[in-house]
C-alpha cells in the first residue's frame, strides 16, 4: 500500500463525495452539490465500486469503541480540486457532529470547528501533495500530526482519520476502480511459483487482479510509490514480466509480494474497504508511515522468496517449468528447501510442494515423490527395540536391593524375549522396508543443468534388495582362506647366512674344526662378533 499523495489534476479524473456524518445529529443541512454526474455507461459499474447507503463502523483502535455512521451522499463526480473544496465544505456539517461523538463539551464545540478545520484541510493536503511525508519523532514536532494530537487532543488521530483519511481514501479507491477498468490481469501460474510458499493461496483464491501500468489517483500518485491496492484488486505503475530470468521480474514479484500481504490484511476484515480505511488512515496519522504496523507486516515479506531465485534453489522453477510438473505437484509450499542424503547413494536437495517434493540432483537429475510417499517415508521413520543381546541395563537409583547384572533384565524390568522383540518390530520394520522399496525404484530423471558439469550417476555397492519381514537368513558361506604368510626379507649383501653364536655351534665345534665343515659352520666366530652383525644385516 502507497502513501496518499496528489498528482494534480486528472483530465479524466472522478470524485466521490464522501463525508463523515452522524446521522441523527446533523447541525446544518448538506451544501449543495455541484451535478458533475457519472456517464450513463458508467453509473452501473461505479455502483459495483462504491459502497452505498450509511455505513457503519466501530473500532476500539480508531473510534475509541463508539460506532460512527458514515452516511455516503449521491454518487457525484468532478475534478479532483472539486474534492478537495466539498471536503472543506462538508467538514463544516460533519465536525460538529464528530465532535459530538467523542463527549466535547458543547461550549468549546464552536471553537473546536473554527481552528479544527483548517488543520484538518493540512492533513488533507499532507495525505495528497506530491512531498513525501516526514517521518515522526517521538522527540521532536515535525508536522501536521502533531498539531492535530495537540489541538483535538487523544482523539485527534480518530476525527482526521474519520472526518478527512476515510473519504480520501474511498475516493481514491473509486478513481483507480473506473480509470483502469477491464485492464486487470490474473497472476500467472510463473509469479505464483514464488507468491504461494510466501503468502498462500491469496493469489489465486480471491483470485486477485493486477493492473499494470494503471492510471493512479490522487492520494497515492507519489514517485516512490510502486503498488496501491484495494481489496483484491493491485495498481502499479511497471510493466508486467513473467520471465524470471529478467531482472525486472525479481523487483516486481517483491512488489507484488507486499501487495499481496495487503490482500492478506483486506480478507482478516472480511474484504470491507471502509473498515480498511479507517485502520490504514489512523495508523499513519498516529505513528507515521514506517512505523505502521499493517505496512510493517507487508514489508517482512518482501525478499523471501529470493531463495528460489539464488543459487541451487533456481533448478526448482527451471525443472517444475520445463517438466510441466504444474498438474501433479501444485505450487511450492515454503522457500526453504533441505539437503538431504538419498538412496541409492549421494545427497540432493529437496523442496516441498502441495501434492509431493521434488528432489534435485545439480548436474544429475531430478525425481518426485506424492504426498502419500513421503507419508511412507515419515512412517519408516519410527524406532524399533534392539535385539536382547544389545540390551542396555537400565539401573535402579535406589541403592537397595543391588543393582540387577547384565543380562539378567532388560530396560523395563522383565526378561528378554528375541521372538518377542522381533513381534514388536514388525510393524515398523515393515514400513522400513515400504519406503526403502518405494526409493530404491525411483531414478533421478536427467535433466540439462546449463552452466554446471554433467555428473555422472554414483553406483551404489551391490546389496541384495531387502527381505520381507519373517524370511530366514541365508546359511552361512565357508570361511575366506588365511593369507598368506610373509616372505622373509631377501639378506643384504656381505650378510652371513647363518650367523651363529658360540653357545649355538659349542655342540658342534667338533665338526666345525674338521678338514672340510659344513657350508655356514662359522666356529671362528666369537659370540660378540657374530651379535654385531645380525645387528648390521637387520637380522
Amino acid at each position: 500500500m502507497a502513501l496518499l499523495s496528489l498528482s494534480g489534476p486528472l483530465v479524466h479524473a472522478l470524485i466521490v463525495v464522501v463525508t463523515v456524518l452522524l446521522a441523527q445529529c446533523v447541525h446544518a443541512a448538506a451544501p449543495s452539490l455541484p451535478d458533475f454526474r457519472l456517464p450513463a455507461k458508467l453509473e452501473p459499474d461505479f455502483a459495483n465500486r462504491y459502497p452505498n447507503a450509511i455505513v457503519n463502523v466501530s473500532s476500539n483502535l480508531v473510534t475509541q469503541g463508539r460506532t460512527i455512521a458514515i452516511p455516503l451522499p449521491p454518487k457525484t463526480v468532478g475534478p479532483a480540486s472539486k474534492f478537495r473544496e466539498t471536503q472543506a465544505e462538508f467538514l463544516k456539517t460533519s465536525l460538529p457532529s464528530l465532535l459530538t461523538q467523542f463527549n466535547v463539551p458543547s461550549d468549546q464545540i464552536p471553537e473546536k470547528v473554527n481552528k479544527g478545520i483548517p488543520l484538518l484541510m493540512e492533513f488533507y493536503a499532507a495525505l495528497a501533495d506530491d512531498k513525501p511525508l516526514e517521518r515522526r519523532s517521538s522527540l521532536v514536532r515535525r508536522n501536521i500530526f502533531d498539531d492535530i494530537g495537540d489541538f483535538f487532543g487523544d482523539i485527534g488521530c480518530s476525527i482526521a482519520t474519520t472526518a478527512v483519511g476515510v473519504p480520501l481514501f474511498l475516493y481514491s479507491a473509486a478513481v483507480f476502480s473506473l480509470e483502469n477498468a477491464g485492464n486487470g490481469q490474473k497472476v500467472t501460474d510463473t509469479q505464483n511459483f514464488f507468491f504461494n510458499p510466501i503468502v498462500g493461496d491469496i493469489a489465486l483464491s480471491g483470485p486477485a487482479t493486477v493492473y499494470y501500468k494503471a492510471v493512479r489517483s490522487v492520494g497515492f500518485n507519489r514517485e516512490e510509490v510502486g503498488g496501491t491496492t484495494f481489496n483484491r484488486d493491485i495498481y502499479t505503475k511497471h510493466e508486467k514480466s513473467n520471465d524470471p530470468t529478467d531482472p525486472k521480474f525479481r523487483d516486481l514479484t517483491n512488489l507484488l509480494l507486499h501487495e499481496l500481504a495487503h490482500v492478506q490484511q483486506y480478507r482478516a476484515r472480511n474484504y470491507n474497504l471502509v473498515t480498511y480505511a479507517h485502520e490504514y488512515a489512523f495508523q499513519l496519522c498516529k505513528h507515521g508511515y514506517s512505523n505502521m504496523r499493517l505496512e510493517k507486516q507487508a514489508e517482512a515479506v518482501e525478499g523471501d522468496a529470493d531463495k528460489l531465485f539464488d543459487g541451487d534453489g533456481r533448478w526448482f522453477f527451471n525443472i517444475w517449468q520445463a517438466k510441466g510438473l504444474r498438474p501433479s505437484l501444485g505450487f511450492p509450499k515454503q522457500a526453504h528447501f533441505a539437503t538431504l542424503d538419498v538412496k541409492p547413494c549421494g545427497r540432493a536437495i529437496e523442496l516441498p510442494f502441495e501434492n509431493g517434493v521434488l528432489q534435485i540432483k545439480v548436474g544429475e537429475g531430478y525425481r518426485t515423490f506424492t504426498s502419500a510417499e513421503i507419508n511412507t517415508r515419515q512412517a519408516a521413520q519410527c524406532a524399533t527395540q534392539p535385539p536382547c543381546p544389545k540390551r542396555k541395563i537400565r539401573r535402579d537409583p535406589n541403592p537397595l536391593p543391588p543393582p540387577p547384572q547384565p543380562g539378567d533384565v532388560d530396560p523395563i524390568g522383565q526378561k528378554c524375549v528375541q521372538s518377542v522383540v522381533d513381534s514388536q518390530n514388525k510393524e515398523c520394520k515393515q514400513k522400513q522396508t515400504n519406503w526403502a522399496i518405494t526409493e530404491a525404484f525411483r531414478p533421478f530423471l536427467p535433466f540439462n543443468f546449463p552452466g554446471v558439469p554433467i555428473t555422472k550417476p554414483c553406483t551404489p555397492p551391490a546389496t541384495p534388495p531387502p527381505a520381507p519381514p519373517g524370511t530366514p537368513p541365508p546359511p552361512p558361506g565357508p570361511p575366506p582362506p588365511p593369507p598368506p604368510p610373509p616372505k622373509p626379507p631377501a639378506p643384504l649383501p656381505g650378510c652371513p647366512t647363518n650367523c651363529q653364536t658360540i653357545k649355538q655351534i659349542s655342540s658342534s665345534a667338533k665338526s666345525c674344526r674338521s678338514e672340510e665343515p659344513p657350508p655356514g659352520c662359522f666356529a671362528t666366530q666369537s659370540n660378540k662378533e657374530c651379535l654385531a652383525a645380525r645387528k648390521r644385516c637387520g637380522q
